[in-house]
């Protein structure tokens, strides 16, 4: 097995509710951004792949442990089907959800402890995840996921919390989002 399938497996979905057993509700315009991380996790918990890719742009970006996913098709081709096994595995403990709202654009930020079996290895993880939403005429739609896990030593203590700040405004000079209908491309450097 690859280190990338192998860290795909992992740690892809830390984040995952392992305990949703029942199908996503359809997503709805009228949900809350947290409203819509949680059934896409809920629906990736349950195996519902369908459910799932309602909830996500297609011009959805993945950033996870090093490596990048381009789109909602690729990533449902891709490593999605790893996020499902991963998450009946496991269970997850929310020490920390921030969420914000500024226009079309949404946050979504958690911190959480992972424990489970995953074949012959207990799992003990400490995680992050952000969410970047943004809405459009169907309801909030999922544009980019940043993952990163780090193994809980034996003896170690969860993050201690900060109290909860505001987030700074974003400037007036942030381009409004793309609608659904016209994804677009990041401008990354080309390698040299």
């Amino acid at each position: 097995m690859s280190l990338r399938r192998l860290w795909g497996l992992l740690l892809s979905a830390v984040m995952l509710p392992a305990a949703a057993q029942t199908a996503a509700p359809a997503a709805k315009p009228g949900m809350v951004p947290t409203e819509v991380v949680d059934a896409f996790q809920a629906a990736l918990a349950s195996g519902d792949r369908k459910g799932a890719v309602q909830y996500l742009a297609s011009d959805l970006m993945i950033y996870e442990q090093g490596f990048v996913e381009r789109g909602r098709d690729a990533y449902a081709a891709g490593s999605m089907p790893n996020d499902m096994t991963f998450a009946s595995l496991v269970k997850r403990e929310v020490l920390r959800r921030d969420a914000w709202e500024d226009g079309n654009v949404a946050w979504v930020l958690t911190l959480s402890f992972v424990t489970g079996d995953f074949g012959e290895q207990k799992l003990a993880l400490v995680n992050t995840e952000t969410l970047v939403l943004r809405r459009t005429d169907l309801g909030w739609k999922i544009v980019h996921i940043h993952r990163s896990a780090h193994p809980r030593a034996e003896g170690e203590d969860l993050p201690e919390l900060p109290p909860k700040a505001a987030v700074p405004p974003v400037p007036a000079s942030v381009p409004a989002p793309a609608p659904e209908s016209a994804p677009t491309a990041p401008n990354l450097p080309q390698g040299e």
